[in-house]
């Protein structure tokens, strides 16, 4: 039976295919010899049916056609044909889409924005092809993953993970960011030291440097007292608040060892999704031996939560450091120093030079000169009494 409406469905479809133009004319002048189907009497002594190119040219050219209107103008065929092809091209756009959800990234995104920095979005973005419409990845994620914890070992873990069309970086830290938090008492914005002064923000206070001149440690740089310019004028006390970043060279010295254990990510992650009740909630196992926990409520309906769980595997690294080893890890350790607080976003270190290495029995001793733009600005309390 299934087969027989197969070759019914198919017979209709070369019908319509084969006797594409529906006509009408009077019963009397038609003849046996005009094929094809659908042949049906009207009550005005007319015949109307499905004819063939020929069959529609022979009654045409004998003027047999009445009430042209009747004619079929637009072929079936190609109704058919455009129908079949549109079906073709919609499949081939959702297999293309389907295909393109693995390889191609609509969205980047910091998992957690708390860690947020743009030079590890400068970084992931060196790694990406930029297509115009969307992204793609130049190498797998692990490698980009390992670039990542190469150039930020300050973070206890860095990666990237895709989620559908989204590419989210992952940073883990213990530590949590140094938030520079507004005075509640009065008091000035002091320079914490000398520095030659690029730019400034100030939210309250009154700014009395400018930029492109240089101060020294202590000076003032935003004043509390609103009218401190007109000492004529009774004082009008706030608390300033903003930054005023400056050029600055240091000299630090950085202690290295010359043998190290320490604990270090592997690369490997676990995660898993489940639905937890509040009050009776359970960390779930890893088979990892040693791995940082990290829990994500997905949404919550009423007391039950639907979790994400990630499992960092670690493991503990021993590591000996020659003289070149040493001066690379001082220098991370600087930047580490230097990007683990919570910083505007014209701070950076502009450069680090080696002056001096000591090497002594169980360490090495590098002294560099750092130069950097920073914040110098500390506030510094003043009585109002």
């Amino acid at each position: 039976m299934g087969k027989l409406k197969k070759l019914n469905l198919f017979n209709k479809i070369s019908k319509k295919i084969k006797y594409p133009y529906k006509v009408k004319v009077a019963e009397t002048s038609f003849t046996n010899g005009i094929t094809g189907y659908w042949f049906t009497k009207n009550v005005d002594q007319t015949i109307t049916f499905y004819t063939s190119k020929k069959g529609y040219d022979y009654l045409n050219n004998q003027k047999l056609i009445i009430e042209t209107d009747y004619l079929a103008k637009k072929n079936q065929f190609k109704i058919l044909l455009s129908r079949k092809w549109l079906s073709i091209t919609s499949l081939c756009i959702i297999f293309m889409i389907l295909l393109l959800g693995k390889n191609y990234i609509r969205r980047i995104e910091f998992a957690n924005n708390t860690y947020y920095s743009k030079d590890v979005l400068d970084v992931v973005m060196e790694n990406l092809n930029d297509k115009k419409m969307y992204y793609t990845l130049k190498g797998s994620l692990n490698d980009i993953s390992k670039k990542l914890r190469s150039r930020f070992p300050y973070y206890e873990w860095i990666g990237l993970r895709k989620d559908g069309n989204v590419l989210y970086i992952d940073i883990v830290d213990l530590e949590p960011l140094l938030i520079t938090k507004k005075n509640d008492t009065y008091g000035d914005l002091i320079a914490s030291k000398t520095a030659y002064i690029i730019n400034f923000h100030i939210v309250s206070g009154l700014l009395v440097v400018n930029s492109n001149m240089t101060v020294r440690k202590g000076e003032l740089l935003v004043s509390g007292d609103l009218n401190y310019l007109d000492s004529k004028t009774k004082a009008n006390m706030t608390s300033p608040n903003g930054y005023v970043n400056g050029e600055t060279f240091e000299i630090i010295n950085v202690s290295i060892n010359k043998k190290e254990e320490k604990i270090v990510y592997t690369g490997n992650i676990q995660t898993k999704k489940r639905i937890v009740f509040k009050s009776r909630y359970t960390k779930s196992k890893t088979s990892f031996e040693n791995a940082y926990y990290q829990k994500e409520v997905l949404f919550k309906f009423g007391p039950f939560y639907y979790i994400k769980e990630s499992y960092f595997e670690r493991e503990l690294v021993k590591k000996e450091y020659d003289i070149n080893d040493a001066i690379s890890l001082a220098k991370m350790n600087i930047e580490a120093d230097f990007y683990h607080i919570s910083r505007n976003e014209y701070e950076k270190i502009l450069k680090m030079e080696v002056i001096k290495t000591t090497a002594e029995e169980d360490n090495y001793l590098i002294t560099m000169i750092v130069s950097k733009i920073e914040n110098i600005a500390i506030f510094k309390p003043i009585s109002t009494s």
